[in-house]
This record gives C-alpha cells, structure tokens and sequence, in this order.
C-alpha cells in the first residue's frame, strides 16, 4: 500500500490463488467501499461449523447464520487500509486478511455476496476443480479478463 500513488483513492487487494473473481460482486465491493471505508467478497458458510479445543474436543456448535466465509477481492479506502494495517504492523498482529486490520480498529467492513466460484486454489486437490470451472468457462464462451498484479508484504522481514 505504501507503494501506491497517494491520489489513489480506493485500493482492491486480490488472493492471486484465487482465479475467478467475480465481476458484478467485485464492482459492488468498489461501490460500497466508497460508502463504508471497505468491501470485501464472502459466501456464507453451509456447513456445520464445530468449535474445538487444543485437544480436538467439540466446545460447541457456531450458529452457521452469522458466519461468512472471506474471499477476495477486498477492497478499502487507500488511506484508511494503510493505516489500519501499519497500526496491525506496530502492535505486531498477525493477519489473515486486509479486513482483520479493520477489524481491530472498531472500523466497518461490508460483506459483498460472492459465489463459491470464486474458490482458492491452494492444494494440488484444488486444480482438478479449478480445470474443469475454467472448462465450463470455455464451453459457455465466457469472456476471460486477465491482469497483472504483484504480491507484496507490508512487512519486508515477512516472507510471502
């Protein structure tokens, strides 16, 4: 973030593991980014989600009606996520994502319905659905829209 040009008003952080954005939720993100402060992409969670102890004992069952699942793109006011996520760099926070460094500050996030097309492909288990979504993509003629990006940590001690 500190890398960006400071007349750029809103900034969109994409999981580059994740290669089938949505359009329309994305767009819906920039929109309400510019209301909130920030917008992130999410599907709520279908299954039954079990809370443990380090012993691997259930704790509880968590109410699944509350509970979304984070992807990206996320995205936020340029100004605001820089300083919410140099506050996370000083107190030493580890994030899971650009959203927690709002979190922590008491700041709103709004959720942008998404789709589970939008998946991560992080294991080699995951290509085999990612290959045929992208098969499925070529059979309907869908246009595919591609960019470059770069990944970088707000940390420079801090491997990607």
């Amino acid at each position: 973030m500190r890398a960006l040009p400071p007349d750029i008003e809103i900034a969109l952080t994409h999981d580059a593991a994740r290669p089938f954005p949505p359009l329309a939720p994305t767009l819906e993100a920039i929109r309400r980014a510019g209301e909130m402060g920030g917008a992130i992409l999410a599907i709520p969670a279908t299954d039954t989600v079990k809370l443990a102890g380090k012993d691997l004992a259930i704790e509880r069952t968590l109410d699944r009606s509350a509970l979304w699942l984070a992807q990206t793109p996320q995205v936020f006011g340029r100004a605001a996520i820089l300083e919410a996520l140099e506050a996370a760099e000083r107190s030493g926070v580890e994030l899971t994502d650009e959203a927690m460094a709002f979190e922590r500050l008491g700041w709103p996030v709004r959720l942008i319905p998404s789709t589970a097309a939008n998946m991560k492909a992080t294991t080699p288990e995951d290509l085999p659905k990612a290959e045929r979504y992208l098969a499925e993509l070529d059979r309907r003629n869908a246009p595919l829209r591609s960019f470059l990006a770069f990944d970088a940590a707000l940390d420079s001690r801090r491997e990607l």
